[in-house]
């Protein structure tokens, strides 16, 4: 990863506390016992597919707590590039533009969580975060016309957040994991 990458990893990390991901696969072929051991709880499916949940519990402070160390990383984190790192490392966009879409994110994120409370009770915010942000938006969609104005209302601020950060996650944030 070049530095500018590096640079942007490290102010970002909203591909490993759950606002896109519910988990992190790893492929059965990794070291699984050494990530165990260095604290990600790793788990099994039924399918036999082994992943970690996220909000990873190496991810403490806005920082990965293994990401400069000398211990192998999973793959995933390896590879995983969102859209707007492979546009940084491609130089489709500028760092500092890069930051700037970054912290607008982070911000966006930061007011949801917290009018989540006031305007869903009813939804939990677990991860991925994203996901329950659509929800929302799926619930809103589909009421009745009037009742969908009354709602509009009522949770409009909310709604027009939702949107604006599910915009900006699709926009420049969004890939599968390898």
């Amino acid at each position: 990863m070049s530095d500018a990458g590096h640079s942007l990893c490290l102010s970002c990390g909203i591909c490993c506390d759950g606002t896109l991901f519910s988990n992190a696969p790893v492929n059965a072929a990794e070291p699984i016992k050494e990530f165990r051991r260095m604290g990600l709880p790793i788990e099994q499916s039924a399918a036999g597919r082994f992943s970690w949940p996220l909000p990873c519990s190496q991810f403490n402070n806005g920082k990965c707590q293994i990401y400069d160390s000398s211990i192998p990383k999973p793959r995933t984190c390896s590879a995983f590039r969102c859209s707007l790192l492979r546009n940084v490392e491609t130089r489709k966009t500028a760092l500092p533009d890069a930051r700037r879409i970054v912290q607008s994110a982070l911000r966006m994120r930061s007011r949801i969580r917290s009018l989540w409370g006031k305007h869903c009770p009813d939804i939990p915010l677990t991860p991925p975060m994203i996901n329950a942000i659509r929800l929302v938006r799926e619930r809103s969609d589909s009421l009745a016309q009037e009742r969908r104005r009354q709602f509009a209302l009522t949770h409009g601020e909310f709604l027009v957040a939702c949107a604006a950060f599910d915009s900006c996650v699709r926009t420049h944030f969004t890939d599968p994991f390898p």
